[in-house]
């Protein structure tokens, strides 16, 4: 009777451990997926930025080169004086928007890198709580078990039995009773 008192504990131990490691590993597995679309995020947003910046560096020149064919049309000269500056001008305005928006996307792929770097290190720690977890509720239950033996008259095969001596605990003058008398024994732990 005592040995199935004692299983109990250590089965019902062992089967809470697996469900903690189960579960901290389905968490796990979710934050990794989460690192991968983070991941894939910043890719994008770069993507996009260089496609954005280049579209609006064109619509700048774009810009830029209907100037100059309105001058041209009015017979002014385009490569000296004002329609230079002008397109120029035009053509800097666009640039500056393009590196704008690219700049924009790196900040936006920035955020999307340390979201997935955070995703990764709670996967880690979700894997370190399922192997923690499942080890600690099974030696619970191997404790539990053990318990339950002894209390229901169990022998555990222990042999030795450590006495507090007058100076109180382990290692303040207790000894170790091998014969389970309660009589000193000379075996005296430090």
């Amino acid at each position: 009777m005592g040995q199935a008192v004692a299983a109990l504990p250590i089965v019902g131990g062992i089967v809470s451990g697996f469900a903690q490691a189960d579960a901290h590993g389905k968490k796990s597995d979710m934050y990794h997926m989460q690192a991968v679309v983070e991941r894939l995020k910043e890719k994008d947003a770069l993507v996009r930025g260089q496609f954005d910046g280049s579209r609006i560096r064109g619509r700048g020149a774009q810009v830029a080169e209907r100037g100059q064919a309105v001058y041209a049309g009015q017979g002014l000269k385009l490569n000296t004086g004002t329609t230079a500056e002008v397109y120029a001008t035009n053509l800097g305005a666009g640039e500056a928007d393009s590196q704008i928006r690219l700049n924009n996307a790196v900040r936006e792929a920035l955020g999307f890198k340390i979201a997935s770097i955070n995703s990764d290190l709670a996967a880690l720690d979700e894997q370190s709580a399922a192997s923690w977890g499942f080890a600690t509720a099974a030696l619970g239950g191997a404790t539990s078990g053990m318990q339950a033996y002894a209390a229901a008259g169990g022998n555990l095969g222990m042999t030795t039995n450590v006495k507090a001596g007058p100076g109180g605990g382990i290692g303040g003058g207790s000894y170790v009773d091998t014969n389970m008398t309660g009589a000193s024994s000379p075996g005296v732990l430090s």
